[in-house]
């Protein structure tokens, strides 16, 4: 606190709340109070709410604390700050409790880390709290959790028995208490109507921070779920009646998998199919790249390491997100432009106090520290990562390559006023890639350079209207270069070079109109500019007789291209409750994209009905159009492509019933149909898919269906609790096929029968997890060479006609904790596919030497996915918060 405390009122900017920090608040409000009517304006034009009381009793809610000081020293409180800490913005953020004009200030001042001390020659005087990293108090974190589930709550009230005031759970399920004094505390869990759902009781210890988790029973939350939507207007989505399912972070940490990385979590859900190779999946039938994927609501583009060799990892570390939400159908229109599946990540929640996290794993290496300052107001988080796997293949086999890659995160976030925050973000990704095959035949070196700059505004009015705004800026960069030089096969080289910037705006908003009514909005725009130069030589020493493949020996390309286009979009959602369990969804979103030679407008209606059967039943029911556009950086150069196609579109029908047991084990039975058309060509290997450089190779094959089908059945189980052993289960069956004038064809990813299943289990501080897959084996195509003279030919049967041998792998985890002074260690070990089973990828192929007739010979050798792999590490969290980051 700086200058000389006074009683107020005090004229000037150094202390009190003089005329003219006055004038300036209102000259500086009053453009933007007319701009928000503007929008409120706008908004009641589409739907017009319940009209409240006219005449509301006053409150102090919503008022400016200063204002309100200012009444409680007419009623013989005397009151001394400094405007550096009492400042013009500030608000009561809730309706006080007590009744004591001295208990009352106490009550609105703890929301802004402020508190009243006796101040000399009497009254109070108020002082900042003290920073939790310097406060002999201790402080709780918490966490809401739905029993069974595990889904966390937000928009509940937390009390701590015996003191006025109380915390709201965040979007994530969050609440905190700070600087309390040492002791056993009881919380209680409720709300307004129904104080207490839940207790728990936690100790407190000086300096340090105490973590609990309250599990509320199904039932109670069911019958709280007005309110949940109400006091959370994000938390909507929780009871879209599309397929929706969450994914903790924790969650992802204890499974095995390769790299800790978080966006492979997709492969555990029921209807994602893949390999175990990449960490790209197929979701429902659809190709890998009608995924979208968004960071803090901002889109990202191909978000993966090793691009064009696999994508064996995702780029987005686990340590900067703290959960992600998952929609395989029937997506809300907030989300557009893929046709498939949505992966929306939610960054990490501002600290309770500082920490930090080192790691070190045969994969990565990485660094992260988050924390606050400024009393809260200022927060940042940053972290780095560096890919381990060219250090393993140094050991392993040198000749393999040299596999390296980094990716970096930071945040700076600033709470501007109660109602506003601001932060800047910044996510870089970055490969140096030379690899070979076993054989040294080929051959492929590549840079890949990929940065996200943005600014987000989150904007809180009150009255139940909040929203965000983005501005970001992108720019990806590519290079790739390989030679190929295989005897029997085919010759060649490749030179592929790309550069894109993307510039968007985006805003969301979600008005909760009344107690039934809730309106989401948004609208984005994004221009981008590009560059291909691509360069080709390929000479073919054998060639397939199907459709689609190359019937030319020789080929040469050089295509220069440099691509401008603009993307637009804007949508609309209702929800209306139209009695207690009966809710529906009604939305539209709008896009119009330029890149093609025409441009297009696409509409996009979304409807949904949410039903409550009972208290541990729910039925849902969806039912989507969506659209996809071809984006700027997606134009196949490398396979002879030149120009855009149109959007494709697919719609999704999803019912589903989900039932939660008394036992605490959750069931869904689920049941889609997507329809897609309009489809663009695309390019697969029809034989081998594990290569450098597949556009290469004569089996490089162009698939145009007229339209496709995705259907299938999905029964899922699963307990998630409070007691040691978590456990899921599930069964697919599904089927995919391309739709031809010639007929039906599956698609390569076509998997019939699908089951998946892990457990994870915690004793003291060790914690085994266990996740097990079994699918149909993959389709593929049976090949016999026909010709030799001129030039091989081989021809083929029905393309996916046949079937590999049927996938399996177990996957294991093991991790022990210690707990250190103000720190925590963690070390793992994980095996992939423990039993170490040869899964059928697919098929090398090459012509051999004459044999005893003099005849050359056609070899196929089948090919395998990973073998098993280990894995070792350690994790090291540090600092006053790393209790609360565990």
């Amino acid at each position: 606190m700086s200058g000389t405390t006074r009683r107020r009122p005090i004229v000037g900017t150094d202390f009190g709340y003089g005329p003219r920090f006055a004038g300036r608040r209102d000259d500086r409000g009053s453009g933007a109070r007319k701009w928000w009517a503007v929008v409120l304006l706008l908004l009641s034009a589409c739907m017009v709410p319940d009209s409240p009381a006219a005449a509301a009793p006053q409150s102090l809610k919503g008022r400016s604390l200063i204002d309100v000081i200012a009444e409680l020293e007419q009623q013989g409180l005397v009151v001394y700050y400094s405007s550096d800490l009492v400042r013009p913005w500030m608000k009561v953020k809730e309706e006080p409790k007590a009744k004591t004009p001295g208990e009352v200030l106490d009550e609105i001042l703890a929301p802004h880390e402020l508190t009243t001390e006796p101040a000399p020659g009497g009254g109070v005087l108020i002082v900042r709290r003290r920073a939790l990293d310097i406060s002999p108090g201790g402080s709780i974190l918490g966490v809401l959790l739905e029993a069974g589930s595990g889904r966390r709550l937000s928009g509940l009230e937390v009390r701590l028995e015996g003191r006025s005031g109380e915390a709201i759970s965040s979007p994530r399920g969050q609440f905190t208490f700070k600087d309390l004094e040492a002791g056993t505390y009881t919380l209680h869990a409720g709300s307004a109507e129904m104080p207490t759902l839940a207790s728990a009781e936690v100790t407190v210890e000086p300096g340090k921070v105490s973590v609990v988790r309250i599990a509320i029973d199904a039932p109670a939350v069911r019958r709280l779920d007005s309110l949940v939507v109400n006091a959370s207007r994000y938390e909507l989505a929780e009871t879209h009646a599309g397929s929706f399912r969450y994914l903790p972070v924790e969650e992802v940490e204890n499974l095995p998998d390769i790299g800790d990385d978080p966006l492979r979590a997709m492969a555990r859900l029921p209807g994602a199919a893949t390999g175990g190779f990449t960490g790209k999946s197929n979701i429902r039938g659809g190709e890998q790249e009608e995924m979208l994927i968004r960071f803090d609501d901002l889109r990202l583009r191909n978000p993966y390491h090793l691009k064009d060799f696999q994508s064996v990892f995702s780029a987005i570390d686990p340590a900067i997100i703290s959960g992600m939400d998952v929609y395989t159908g029937a997506a809300p229109p907030r989300f557009g432009d893929r046709m498939s599946a949505v992966i929306d990540m939610a960054p990490l929640e501002m600290p309770l106090a500082p920490y930090h996290v080192m790691a070190q794993s045969l994969y990565n290496s990485s660094l992260m520290s988050a924390g606050s300052m400024d009393d809260d107001r200022v927060d940042w988080a940053f972290a780095g990562r560096r890919g381990n796997l060219d250090l393993v293949l140094d050991v392993i086999d040198p000749d393999i390559g040299d596999p390296s890659y980094i990716d970096a995160f930071g945040r700076l976030g600033v709470q501007v006023t109660d109602e506003l925050r601001i932060t800047g973000n910044a996510l870089v990704f970055d490969d140096d890639i030379k690899l070979s095959d076993s054989d040294q035949e080929e051959n492929a070196k590549a840079t890949y350079r990929d940065q996200y700059y943005w600014v987000r505004f989150d904007h809180d009015l009150g009255e139940g209207l909040a929203g965000y705004t983005i501005l970001a800026h992108a720019d990806l960069h590519s290079d790739r270069n390989g030679t190929t030089d295989k005897d029997g096969i085919s010759a060649g080289s490749l030179h592929d070079q790309r550069s894109f910037t993307i510039n968007t705006m985006q805003t969301g908003w979600s008005w909760m109109m009344n107690d039934r009514l809730a309106v989401d909005v948004g609208a984005e725009l994004s221009h981008s500019d590009g560059n291909y130069d691509f360069e080709d030589e390929v000479e073919f020493e054998v060639l397939f007789l199907t459709p689609g493949a190359p019937t030319e020996t020789d080929r040469a390309s050089d295509i220069e291209l440099d691509p401008s286009g603009s993307h637009y979009g804007a949508y609309v959602n209702g929800r209306y409750e139209f009695f207690d369990g009966v809710t529906t969804d009604i939305g539209l979103r709008w896009d119009r994209q330029t890149l093609t030679e025409d441009d297009e407008e696409l509409f996009s209606p979304r409807i949904g009905a949410l039903v409550e059967l009972g208290e541990r039943t729910t039925l849902r029911a969806g039912w989507g159009r969506h659209y996809q556009s071809q984006g700027i950086n997606e134009l196949q150069v490398s396979d002879g492509e030149t120009e855009y196609f149109r959007s494709q579109r697919a719609d999704h029908a999803v019912v589903s019933l989900e039932h939660r047991s008394r036992w605490g084990v959750d069931l869904r039975l689920e049941g889609y149909l997507k329809e897609m058309d309009r489809l663009r060509p695309r390019f697969e290997n029809l034989l081998n898919t594990r290569i450098l450089l597949p556009e290469l190779k004569p089996d490089r094959i162009e698939i145009a269906p007229d339209s496709a089908e995705a259907r299938g059945i999905e029964l899922s189980l699963s307990s998630r609790s409070d007691s040691a052993l978590d456990w899921w289960f599930s069964y697919s069956w599904s089927t995919v096929k391309d739709r031809f004038d010639e007929g039906r064809i599956v698609r390569t990813w076509d998997q019939q029968d699908a089951v998946k299943g892990g457990v994870v289990w915690r004793r003291g501080p060790w914690t085994v997890g266990a996740a097990g897959t079994y699918n149909t084996g993959w389709a593929t195509t049976s090949t016999e060479l026909v010709a030799t003279d001129p030039i091989p030919l081989v021809a083929t049967g029905p393309r996916n006609g046949e079937r590999f041998g049927d996938y399996r792998t177990l996957d294991l985890r093991v991790s022990r904790d210690w707990r250190l002074p103000n720190s925590f260690l963690t070390a793992f070990v994980e095996l992939t596919n423990v039993t170490d089973r040869q899964n059928d990828c697919c098929v090398d192929y090459e012509l051999e030497d004459v044999n005893d007739d003099g005849n050359l010979v056609w070899s196929l050798d089948k090919k395998h996915y990973l073998p098993v792999l280990p894995n070792i590490g350690v994790v090291w969290r540090f600092g006053p918060g790393a209790a609360a980051s565990r």
